[in-house]
């Protein structure tokens, strides 16, 4: 299961999960949000389940939901 944080910045919000090299740095923790959302997404689309961890600006958990991974039929496969 992949892990992807939304944490608190001094002046913005970052992304982190080992599926990426490096760490997305938002302004905006509503953007920094939707980008683990969509991540999540992709993960899921791809066979891999994910959990989302949305931290708050006392560090504390906020949010923790887990995205199953999406069982995709071959038709999808051929038509991707």
């Amino acid at each position: 299961m992949h892990l992807i944080t939304v944490a608190p910045l001094a002046d913005g919000w970052r992304v982190c999960t080992e599926a990426l090299a490096n760490d997305m740095v938002f302004k905006s923790g509503r953007l920094a949000e939707l980008t683990a959302r969509a991540l999540a997404a992709r993960l899921s689309r791809a066979g891999v389940p994910a959990e989302v961890h949305i931290h708050l600006r006392d560090n504390s958990l906020g949010a923790r939901f887990s995205v199953p991974p999406k069982n995709i039929s071959e038709r999808e496969l051929e038509a991707a």
